[in-house]
């Protein structure tokens, strides 16, 4: 069975473990491997947010398909700060804090 980003569980777990290869660079395998089974799978719709401003987060996410828009909200206005695409990370530094 294939998932939306056409990946097989065998493709997707693999998949993952790269990109945390190539965040966690000096972790061997089996470190990877830990940090891959403590991992949860959240899919957010379009619209959703997946976590506001001044949220206390002590957790990493990684974008496997889609992209996240990284906002900003100043006295009522909103800025877009960027995006975060697949492939990349977001709350690494409140995960490694």
């Amino acid at each position: 069975m294939k998932n939306k980003i056409g990946k097989n569980l065998n493709e997707m777990n693999h998949y993952v473990q790269e990109i945390l290869r190539n965040l966690f660079e000096m972790a061997d395998d089996e470190m990877i491997r830990q940090i891959y089974k403590s991992g949860n799978l959240l899919e957010i719709e379009t619209g959703d947010f997946l976590f506001h401003q001044g949220d206390l987060q002590n957790q990493m996410y990684i974008v496997l398909y889609g992209r996240l828009r990284a906002l900003s909200e100043n006295e009522g206005n909103v800025h877009l700060l960027g995006d975060i695409d697949a492939g990349e990370t977001v709350g690494e530094l409140a995960f490694l804090t």
